[in-house]
């Protein structure tokens, strides 16, 4: 999903595209990231679910899956936000389910599981994201944490350097990296 540099410039323009073509599921899944980059969770969850209305599961058509699997990864977001962990899991899931190689999808599956106290399922989920993705430093650092919780210190320490050599690599590059809370998503 892109960045919007202007999110009211981007809602203008995805609401343009909706009500010249109501069935543009690209276009209500822009609006959609529009809205929650305004802060309006009400509307960009009505914006993901039609998404979700307008593309049928078994599309053969790759793009349209790509933008139903982001829309049921933004789904469960909102509805973790909403403090809907187990709701959030199932759409999690869903994305999961129509494209297994999705890290977001699971990192964001843990960290719903870890908000219901499931931690060995969050444990396998962050997992499953380091492994598709190596690279993304919140899944071992939300991993770390879980380890800590169930008292897996030495597994939690691994985790934990794992985060700290990606910070020393961010800032050796110049770019940035920030850690959010599991609340937080």
């Amino acid at each position: 999903m892109p960045w919007f540099d202007d999110a009211d410039k981007a809602l203008r323009d995805s609401s343009e595209a909706v009500k010249s073509n109501p069935r543009d599921a690209k276009a209500y899944l822009y609006r959609g990231a529009a809205h929650q980059i305004l802060s309006r969770p009400e509307e960009s969850f009505a914006n993901f679910t039609c998404v979700v209305e307008l593309i049928p599961p078994d599309t053969s058509d790759s793009e349209s899956l790509a933008i139903l699997v982001e829309a049921h990864i933004c789904l469960g977001v909102a509805l973790a936000r909403r403090n809907e962990p187990m709701e959030a899991v199932e759409e999690f899931t869903k994305a999961i389910e129509l494209n297994p190689n999705r890290y977001l999808a699971y990192h964001n599956r843990g960290i719903a599981w870890s908000n219901c106290e499931e931690l060995a399922k969050a444990i396998a989920d962050y997992s499953r994201a380091i492994e598709i993705n190596p690279n993304y430093a919140s899944s071992y650092l939300y991993r770390g944490l879980a380890h800590r919780e169930l008292g897996n210190q030495q597994s939690a320490f691994e985790d934990f350097t794992k985060v700290r050599d990606f910070n020393k690599r961010a800032r050796v590059s110049g770019s940035q990296y920030r850690c959010g809370n599991r609340k937080a998503l």
